[in-house]
């Protein structure tokens, strides 16, 4: 084995080690990258026999960086297991199997046809939410003008007396609730501003702006 070998955070046992010093899996384990070695070994030997044959050198320089591109996926891989939020079982499982050093285990545990799947029922549920949800856009934006007509017709009612002004400030305050438009909180520092409440009509004029 290649004792010698340390590329980024692999040590010389094979230890992949990432963040805060955890040891997260080993990559002598690995059945593919063991496969690779074995490629090198196979190319370095007709090399040295066959110095001459240029199409074993490329071959080997070609294995040579595919165990180090090799070596730099797995790094990045553990740093991605350490980073992401492991809470789905198929993240679990695959996990366990990258610790491990079987990465093939690690590639079959997620499932791309299961993924895909589930991407299926979730997309379509979020779909549903933004119809739903956009559905009670529209009727709280009806509900809004409702409110506003109601404070129109409340700024009529002198029989209020007093209260007159207070009830239809109230009923503004309840449109905004519902849907709080510039335009709308506009209209409303227009009401406070023609009855002389300036400071609270500065602030909304400053919020519609």
């Amino acid at each position: 084995m290649d004792s010698e070998i340390k590329v980024g955070n692999i040590n010389g046992k094979g230890d992949v080690i990432v963040g805060n010093g955890n040891t997260i899996t080993n990559i002598y384990q690995s059945i593919d990258y063991n496969k690779l070695i074995d490629d090198r070994d196979k190319f370095q030997t007709r090399v040295s026999k066959y110095p001459e044959d240029s199409d074993f050198k490329h071959e080997l320089a070609q294995i040579l960086k595919d165990i180090e591109d090799f070596q730099q996926n797995v790094i990045k891989l553990a740093e991605d297991f350490q980073r992401v939020s492991i809470n789905t079982e198929r993240l679990k499982l695959a996990y366990q199997h990258f610790k491990k050093g079987d990465f093939s285990a690690a590639r079959a545990a997620l499932d791309a046809k299961a993924i895909k799947g589930e991407q299926h029922s979730l997309l379509e549920q979020q779909s549903q939410l933004a119809d739903k949800q956009a559905e009670l856009s529209t009727k709280l934006n009806d509900n809004a003008t409702e409110w506003l007509l109601l404070a129109r017709l409340t700024a009529t009612d002198y029989s209020l007396g007093a209260e007159r002004i207070g009830k239809t400030c109230h009923y503004f305050e309840q449109g905004l609730k519902s849907s709080r438009t510039p335009k709308r909180v506009f209209e409303y520092a227009n009401f406070l501003s023609e009855h002389h409440q300036f400071s609270q009509a500065e602030t909304l004029y400053s919020e519609a702006l």
